[in-house]
């Protein structure tokens, strides 16, 4: 027998060890992921909390023709931004984004050309930046909770006629359903839309 040889009975007992513990850490590896998949759809409904701050007005600059906003004014912390537009009232949503970092991505966006272009082109009343401070909760996962709160704002404003646009700058594709007849505006919409992928 050559001398780097292992004994059949060491090499099965390494082989049986090493299954064993490969099997356990996939064991452990699927709880994990089961447990993260019941907490992000599982028993029920997440959820997501945004804590709003003062919306702010954006300001337009003839010399260096593009938006200004104070950025002092803007939290460093993750969550969500909208800029809009104002009418009397009414609010519409122009562009909804999320961040880790809402001042420095308020920053980079005020220099996304097709953006302000956008921001610039909508229909008339005061330009506005709306911030959401992202509030996780036990189980809650970040990025998670960052992209089902921008999701559901996005389709929340398709649906309500809003003139969004992508990070593209351009605007959102949707289905229109038009409801006539006999109907009253109180059980529900007009028009709803829908987002398509």
């Amino acid at each position: 027998m050559h001398a780097c040889l292992v004994p059949r009975e060491t090499y099965n007992c390494t082989i049986f060890l090493l299954k064993i513990k490969i099997f356990v850490a996939c064991r452990i590896l699927c709880e994990s992921i089961c447990c993260a998949w019941r907490c992000f759809v599982g028993r029920g409904n997440m959820e997501l909390e945004l804590n709003w701050q003062s919306e702010l007005l954006l300001r337009y600059s003839v010399t260096d023709d593009n938006y200004a906003v104070d950025l002092n004014k803007i939290s460093e912390s993750p969550g969500i931004y909208i800029f809009g537009r104002r009418n009397r009232n009414r609010f519409e949503a122009l562009y909804v984004g999320k961040a880790n970092n809402i001042r420095k991505r308020i920053k980079t966006q005020l220099n996304n050309h097709k953006l302000i272009s956008h921001i610039w082109g909508a229909k008339t009343g005061p330009r506005v930046l709306m911030i959401g401070e992202i509030i996780t909760k036990q189980g809650q996962k970040l990025d998670s909770c960052l992209h089902l709160a921008e999701l559901t704002l996005i389709r929340h404003f398709i649906a309500e006629g809003h003139n969004l646009v992508n990070f593209h700058g351009t605007n959102f594709k949707y289905h229109e359903l038009l409801s006539t007849g006999k109907h009253s505006r109180n059980d529900f919409p007009k028009r709803v839309r829908l987002q398509t992928k």
